[in-house]
């Protein structure tokens, strides 16, 4: 058995799909599955993967499912995967650099009592998405590091797949689109944080990314409930208060009935009602410009 599965969830980006099959091709380490998660795609996704498959070049497992959300995919991921560790995510527009895998196996040799281990990403001029604050610091959880702001940016997070296990993503009527954060904050055992960029990003002009203000109007009640869980977890007082407005903005767009009672922290909740407000007038107006 393998010890690694790359994970790549996809819809619609049989095209793009090329140059992430090149990178994997291209690993010093063939000791990985790319698992391949097809949410509903209508285009030629389906044919592509079947040629990589029958270039016998990787070892390849292909799911395809109903249409649902990238987390409805990472779901079913976290379900089906039988090695040890997963790498979540190979995004279809991106690329793994050729000692990717390599560095990841090292890791997990090195620091066995961690759950989790995290990579840099950069941009394809070399330009990194990631800046640490305390470049000393190795072994932390998510929920520290997110919560005492010791990293900003984007990582690749590797999982054993027993840790995995223990978490899904909800599954909301009318959403297509889940923060992978909401479950990422839930993770409070320790990882290995390595300064070493081994992902290549590209944000598309179609990608989650770059229109994050029609998703906020798309998925009010997964961005209330990521808010609501902010609110919860993080400590100073002035976020907690920015993102109990968010809560509640995002739970009156969602025609939520007594949220501020539902709430986490209901009083807060309360005190935050006149900065939601304000809140929801900047989501109209950037929606009503783009």
């Amino acid at each position: 058995m393998k010890t690694l599965t790359v994970y790549t969830p996809t819809y619609n980006r049989a095209k793009l799909l090329q140059s992430a099959y090149r990178s994997l091709i291209a690993q010093t380490s063939d000791d990985f599955v790319w698992m391949i998660v097809d949410d509903g795609s209508t285009d030629e996704t389906e044919e592509t993967v079947s040629g990589f498959i029958g270039e016998g070049k990787l070892e390849i497992e292909y799911y395809r499912k109903e249409n649902g959300g990238k987390h409805t995919a990472t779901n079913l991921a976290f379900e089906k995967v039988k090695t040890p560790l997963i790498a979540v995510a190979l995004d279809s527009d991106d690329t793994l650099k050729p000692d990717a895998v390599e560095k990841i196996l090292s890791a997990y040799s090195a620091h066995p009592e961690c759950s989790g281990f995290v990579f840099m990403k950069e941009e394809a001029d070399g330009k990194s998405f990631t800046e640490f604050r305390d470049s000393s610091l190795e072994i932390m959880s998510w929920r520290k590091a997110i919560c005492e702001e010791h990293y900003m940016g984007e990582v690749l997070l590797v999982l054993k797949s027993s840790y995995a296990g223990r978490f899904r993503y909800p599954v909301i009527d009318g959403e297509r689109f889940f923060t992978e954060a909401y479950v990422y904050l839930q993770m409070t055992e320790p990882f290995f944080w390595s300064h070493e960029s081994v992902y290549v990003a590209e944000y598309l002009e179609d990608g989650y990314t770059k229109n994050i203000t029609s998703s906020f109007l798309e998925n009010p009640v997964s961005y209330a409930m990521y808010n609501d869980l902010r609110c919860e977890v993080f400590k100073p007082f002035a976020k907690r208060l920015k993102y109990a407005a968010y809560y509640d903005a995002f739970s009156i767009l969602s025609s939520k009935k007594h949220f501020v009672r539902a709430s986490k922290r209901p009083i807060l909740s309360f005190f935050a009602l006149p900065l939601s407000l304000v809140f929801l007038i900047i989501i109209k107006l950037k929606s009503a410009l783009n």
